[in-house]
């Protein structure tokens, strides 16, 4: 007998002694030739070499766990091991073939306990379709694992995964890949980079852990966190930890410790600390919870939310707030309280639309809007306006009331109350286009008219139609076609069908004309051409009897009107509740901090 052909006769009676006892093997072939061939084996010094050879392994119910082809095998006697070139083989679990392997070399370890190859890698996972490939990998039948190292490739029929390392776990159908983990699904709409992923086979679930960036096309959206989990079958997407979501080219920004994306319907649920960041226009919007519907471009912001625009300079505070990117619009409701910059003004309501590009504030709601006049450091409230239906134009600088609608300003000390008022804050300009009364606080005198138009900073009225001025102190009262009052002088002039009354002493006066102080009491009054002003005194007993009606009209000095108002926005019904006592009672005028020093940075 050869060398050759005697060492592989040994060496197959040593492997099948060895490999035979897991087998369950019988004594058919001859214990003594068995025993004879391994002394044989023991007496042979070199390394054992044998052609297109069949290895496998069996459990001790005879299940096999693994088998192998190979083109040559060696077998070294000191290191108890087989290496085998050309592989290919089966890999078997509960007695079915789950994996198919094939690589360049190949070895048997520890009696069949370890099965390893390398070179060219391929496994073939046969349950779920997918195929691996590598540098080389370890079966451990015992644990059912097959651990992959050397620039592994993953491919199923969904996407490809790279790693460094893999470990495939056979029993609970789960693959988990190390070390640089790059996964592109097969339509490439879905890339997905970590430090570590866990894949349950059956449950088509993904586990991304360690520095995880998710990329999207459809929409374009990426995504990264410290951990993200992927249902791929319900196309739901979870990211934990430090989580950041980005549209595509960075326009619009979402953030948040926890954020749920549903992919299939385009939108993400952002929870704990949400932070959602827009660029056109550029706004910001913070809250304990924010759902960003990415197909309609629309951001629900719920809990202590926070809305911050720069152009113009704006923050939004509410229980709920929905921001429509796409259309520019974000609409508050629950406790509203909206700060502008410039100018600076603060509104309160139950409920505030926000439309940026028009830069337009409007409620459908009771609504306060207090104007801020700061220095140092330091703001106080100069003026305050309420009203049902109020639309703030931050651009022109103009607040349309309406619907029980009031104006109080600090200098003058006036209250303006009418059912419809525009107020143009910046410039000081005050319009009433319907009844209207106003208040002067220092004099107490109440004026009522049809309409009417106040110039706040020269401190001006202008009053027109049916109107009657009432002063407390002085006891008078003055009726009028049209009536402008100078309030730093305390100076009137009625022009039309005027009728005055005092009553210390008792006067009732008429003519077309009158002009005089207020503060003094002391009143002009002349007619026109071809007739005479008149005035009756009343004895103290007949004071009761003496009639307050006006004379007819007649032709009078004419004056300047009213500068035109601008045009409001059409009103709208009112939807929700009326704002809360509490709110109308609690913003009372003070000093306080400048709130408008750290609301947008430097």
């Amino acid at each position: 007998m050869g060398a050759r052909t005697r060492a592989i006769s040994v060496l197959m009676a040593t492997l099948l002694a060895g490999l035979g006892a897991g087998c369950g093997g019988t004594k058919s072939r001859g214990e003594e030739k068995i025993a004879r061939d391994t002394k044989a084996a023991e007496e042979f010094q070199g390394d054992l070499v044998f052609d297109n050879l069949t290895l496998n392994r069996a459990d001790k119910k005879g299940q096999v766990l693994w088998e192998v082809r190979a083109k040559e095998g060696r077998y070294s006697r000191d290191r108890q091991l087989a290496r085998l070139s050309d592989v290919k083989g089966k890999l078997f679990q509960d007695g079915k073939v789950i994996y198919e392997i094939a690589a360049q070399r190949g070895e048997v370890e520890q009696n069949g306990q370890v099965l390893k190859v390398s070179g060219k890698l391929r496994a073939k996972d046969l349950r779920d379709k997918m195929e691996f490939q590598g540098g080389e990998a370890i079966w451990e039948p015992t644990k059912f694992q097959l651990q992959m190292k050397g620039g592994v490739v993953l491919t199923h029929p969904q996407a490809i995964v790279r790693s460094e390392e893999a470990v495939a776990f056979s029993r609970d159908r789960r693959v988990e890949l190390a070390k640089t983990v790059k996964l592109v699904s097969k339509d490439k709409q879905t890339k997905l980079d970590s430090d570590r992923l866990i894949w349950q086979m059956k449950a088509d679930e993904l586990q991304a852990i360690g520095k995880v960036v998710a990329t999207g096309s459809k929409p374009a959206l990426k995504l990264t966190g410290d951990r993200l989990v992927w249902q791929r079958k319900k196309q739901i997407t979870e990211a934990i930890g430090n989580v950041v979501a980005v549209d595509d080219k960075g326009a619009n920004r979402l953030s948040a410790d926890r954020i749920v994306w549903q992919m299939k319907d385009q939108i993400a649920e952002a929870q704990g600390r949400a932070v959602a960041v827009g660029q056109k226009p550029a706004m910001q919007l913070n809250a304990d919870r924010i759902v960003w519907q990415m197909k309609d471009q629309i951001a629900e912001a719920q809990g202590r939310a926070v809305a911050v625009g720069q152009k113009p300079a704006m923050q939004l505070n509410a229980d709920r707030i929905v921001w429509q990117l796409k259309d520019r619009v974000a609409q508050a409701i629950g406790n509203v309280v909206a700060v502008g910059q410039d100018p600076a003004v603060r509104v309160q309501s139950q409920r505030v639309v926000w439309q940026q590009t028009p830069q337009l504030v409007s409620s459908d709601t009771r609504t306060i809007i207090e104007r801020f006049a700061c220095a140092g450091g330091q703001c106080r409230i100069s003026d305050r306006a309420t009203g049902g239906l109020v639309d703030v134009s931050l651009k022109d600088r103009v607040a349309f009331l309406r619907n029980q609608a009031q104006v109080s300003t600090g200098n003058p000390g006036v209250d303006v109350a009418g059912d419809s008022l525009i107020w143009q804050f910046q410039a000081q300009q005050l319009t009433a286009d319907r009844p209207v009364t106003v208040y002067e606080r220092q004099q107490q005198i109440v004026l009522n008219a049809d309409r009417g138009a106040m110039n706040l900073k020269d401190q001006v009225a202008d009053m027109i139609g049916n109107v009657r001025s009432v002063s407390r102190l002085q006891g008078s009262t003055l009726n009028t076609d049209r009536l402008v009052w100078s309030m730093a002088n305390q100076y009137l002039q009625a022009f039309g069908n005027v009728f005055y009354q005092q009553a210390n002493p008792f006067l009732i006066s008429r003519g077309n004309y009158a002009a005089g102080s207020v503060k003094d009491g002391a009143i002009f009054l002349q007619s026109g051409a071809g007739a005479r002003a008149r005035s009756t005194f009343f004895p103290e007993s007949l004071r009761a009897a003496a009639s307050p009606a006006p004379a007819p009209p007649g032709p009078a000095p004419v004056a300047p009107g009213p500068a035109p108002a601008p045009a409001a926005p059409p009103q709208a019904p009112s939807t929700l509740p009326p704002i809360p006592t509490s709110l109308l009672t609690g913003s009372d005028a003070g000093n306080f901090s400048d709130p408008f020093l750290n609301l947008f940075g430097p």
